[in-house]
């Protein structure tokens, strides 16, 4: 993977051009691929030199087991997300992990499958991650350059993937619920 993070001393003393602008993917069960579009850069602005990616990821989940087993269970509860974003090119720019685990000791089946009481547990994880990647490689500044006097987008790959399992040496019934979403801005450094 080649890297994005090659920014000149000109970036250093440039000027940050218009507000934050960004989209978002909202979240949605694993696993999913899609594209947000940030505005594009209009070149009226002055000569672009460099690019701020500001990413953020999000995951939650929904884990339940119930121990329909007639004797105690020691129950393992797991799940991991990655969260990517891609350059409009689809080089990956961005990897944003996310992993939670619980271990409950559930006991025999109580007569209600309702993952609560003394034989159901439930967690619900959830956790946002962040990062912050800087372009200045002129061939890549060139994807996100629009139209003169604006209006343009730039559209770029984001998906997301993950496992749970919930692991138990008895009968088990088990709910496992994960979702993700990702937001992505853009900031534009330009040179008038």
């Amino acid at each position: 993977m080649r890297l994005v993070l090659t920014l000149s001393l000109s970036v250093l003393t440039a000027f940050p051009v218009g507000a934050v602008l960004g989209n978002a993917h909202r979240p949605g069960s694993l696993p999913w691929s899609d594209t947000v579009q940030v505005e594009s850069f209009d070149p009226a602005g002055g000569q672009l030199v460099g690019v701020r990616l500001l990413i953020e990821a999000f995951v939650r989940a929904d884990l339940r087991a119930e121990n329909l087993g007639s004797a105690p269970d020691l129950v393992h509860a797991q799940v991991s997300a990655l969260v990517r974003v891609a350059l409009p090119n689809g080089e990956p720019v961005a990897e944003l992990p996310f992993d939670a685990a619980t271990t409950w000791t559930l006991d025999r089946f109580d007569g209600q499958s309702d993952f609560a009481g003394p034989s159901g547990r439930s967690i619900r994880p959830a956790g946002r991650r962040y990062t912050e990647v800087l372009i200045g490689d002129p061939a890549l500044l060139l994807d996100f350059v629009g139209p003169v006097g604006g209006g343009g987008y730039v559209d770029l790959p984001v998906s997301a993937q993950g496992l749970t399992f919930i692991l138990g040496n008895q009968e088990l019934l088990r709910f496992e619920d994960p979702a993700a979403g990702v937001r992505v801005r853009v900031e534009y450094f330009a040179i008038p």
